[in-house]
């Protein structure tokens, strides 16, 4: 079935405006049903036009009472005709294919960035686009066919054109998957979640659609024993369990169960990003709710049922009034960060923040220790970890040398991303990064771990060898922190170094295995020569060769970053923001 084209043939039918007219004036006549609380994310149906359109004409008129000037609309993504959600959806296959079909889906799908063509009009862009990320992109292909939001598009742009108003900007953001197929994990949910938040200011709304319900032979519904007086009952019941779970309880997995499982629900990807958005004391008010029947359109036997819900996603329970939206919707994020980082404070965990990529597999490890160092006997045990995975960081040794690009400004836009997305604090498990560790500081006002700092702290030797790329030794912040601590500092000489090198690039290009570790045990026993007492794995790829029956005790950076962020974000006290030092 090729809704897109179905749905805009609803809207070229000779009655449309005339209907659609007629359910704006009613909407702002009455106002949303039995009024809405503040704080709030309105969704909408994209059923067909008759079921959704007097419910996305109610939608479209709070807008235009609270005069916003912006609105970023979240679809949801169709994932059904896209062959990557199958395999991603497929037990069966191995893990490294679901992951990588998973990626090729994850996140928000950014619409038309130069303005939206209507039968009506155009809806012209939001000024200020997001830059593209991981999780938050622009791809013509995945979006060719989407429809989720093509209706309410053009019943938004008809009402400002009856009110006589210039019509909003729109940022229309597609959500896509959510939730690893492989770890169960939603961290894209809380990417999304944490950048919706920082877009929610008095000039923006945010509305969203969802068909929360869908059922029959057709969708490939579960056999229940649910009679077709009785589904519309039975269905608005299961459905206030899975916002109830996902938004009060924030149980997303249960929640994910219930909505695919049993209610084929569309909006299964998109609840845990509306939860992490509305961050704490969510809930959700069903205003309106009836089931479509889709029978003869798809030509089945029925049943065949959509759900046409019309659900206020509320932050809390206050402000619920008679009076419709709010003014201005929410006023989420117009906090300056004095006061976000006094609400991070009240957090009994903090939430660590990743600068990684450099490179990818230090990352990986990075963050698989600082799981296992975590004292957590229940997933909700373990700390909040926000990675910015970006291998596109220009070389910092190439950098140090005077050869390639200042990797400064993108790992300050790296720092930046983290603390707008709530990260507490910042980490870089890469040594030679640290050179430019000014340029993370100055971007941010949250503390940075320097972990060279805090490896050398660790050491209860005179002597110390040191195994790193040439750029950290040349930049000599081993030996600036070395010599704080009266410890002397041994360096592989040229022969040596250049194996060191040779050694890491082999690490980055997926190497490893016996003749790695005999080349750096033989340059460690080089350095024992030269009267060194330990040595520094003082390089991330470096700490990915185990460290037992070296020549020398063996002092993991890496390990020692770990320790301090776990510390650091358990609350103990944590002296990491030696910046006067540097």
């Amino acid at each position: 079935m090729d809704w897109k084209a179905y749905y805009a043939g609803e809207l070229r039918t000779p009655d449309a405006r005339k209907r659609m007219t007629s359910w704006l004036k009613r909407a702002r006549r009455e106002g949303p049903p039995g009024g809405v609380p503040s704080k709030t994310v309105l969704s909408f149906p994209h059923t067909t036009l008759d079921a959704a359109g007097p419910l996305q004409a109610v939608v479209a008129e709070a807008i235009c009472r609270c005069g916003c000037r912006r609105v970023i609309t979240l679809g949801v993504l169709h994932t059904s005709a896209l062959p990557a959600a199958s395999v991603a959806a497929d037990p069966a296959r191995p893990g490294s294919e679901r992951e990588r079909a998973f990626a090729e889906l994850a996140g928000g799908f950014l619409g038309a960035a130069d303005g939206l063509v209507t039968p009506f009009g155009t809806l012209p862009p939001a000024s200020a686009a997001p830059a593209p990320s991981a999780f938050l992109r622009s791809d013509d292909d995945v979006l060719r066919n989407e429809f989720s939001l093509d209706t309410f598009h053009a019943v938004l742009r008809w009402s400002a054109t009856l009110q006589q108003s210039e019509p909003p900007h729109v940022l229309p953001v597609y959500i896509g998957l959510t939730r690893h197929p492989v770890s169960g994990s939603y961290a894209v949910a809380d990417v999304l979640g944490a950048w919706l938040r920082k877009q929610w200011d008095d000039e923006t709304a945010i509305v969203a659609t969802g068909d929360l319900v869908h059922y029959g032979a057709v969708y490939g519904s579960p056999a229940l024993s649910v009679a077709p007086p009785e589904l519309e009952t039975w269905s608005l019941e299961r459905l206030k369990e899975v916002l109830r779970l996902g938004l009060e309880q924030r149980d997303d997995e249960a929640a994910y169960e219930i909505a695919w499982q049993e209610l084929r629900s569309d909006q299964r990807e998109m609840l845990p990003v509306l939860a992490r958005m509305l961050d704490g004391g969510a809930r959700a008010d069903i205003l309106a709710y009836e089931l479509t029947d889709y029978a003869d359109i798809l030509r089945v036997p029925p049943p065949c049922r959509v759900a046409s819900a019309l659900v206020a996603y509320t932050r809390d329970a206050e402000d619920i009034g008679a009076s419709g939206v709010r003014q201005g919707f929410r006023d989420e994020e117009n906090r300056n960060r004095g006061h976000m980082n006094a609400a991070r404070q009240s957090s009994p965990k903090k939430t660590v923040g990743i600068l990684g990529g450099m490179g990818p597999a230090a990352t990986i490890e990075f963050f698989r220790r600082l799981v296992a160092a975590t004292p957590a006997a229940i997933d909700q045990a373990h700390l909040h970890i926000l990675i910015d995975n970006n291998p596109h960081v220009p070389d910092r040794s190439a950098a140090i040398f005077g050869q390639g690009e200042d990797p400064g400004p993108a790992l300050a836009d790296m720092a930046r991303r983290l603390e707008s997305c709530g990260a507490d604090f910042l980490t870089l498990p890469c040594n030679t990064g640290h050179a430019f560790h000014r340029a993370i500081r100055d971007a941010v006002s949250i503390p940075f771990i320097d972990m060279i700092e805090e490896t050398v702290r660790t050491l209860h030797v005179t002597r110390v060898g040191l195994l790193s790329t040439t750029g950290t030794i040349h930049t000599g912040l081993y030996a600036s922190a070395c010599e704080r601590h009266g410890v002397s500092l041994v360096v592989p000489n040229a022969s040596d170094q250049e194996l060191v090198m040779d050694i890491i690039r082999r690490i980055k290009a997926g190497g490893s295995g016996t003749s790695v570790r005999e080349h750096a045990a033989r340059v460690v026993a080089s350095l024992e020569a030269q009267g060194a007492e330990a040595v520094i794995a003082g390089c991330t790829e470096i700490s990915l060769i185990p460290g037992d029956n070296m020549p020398l005790p063996w002092i993991d950076a890496l390990d020692c970053l770990v320790e301090a962020s776990v510390r650091r974000a358990l609350n103990a006290s944590s002296d990491i923001e030696s910046e006067d030092t540097q």
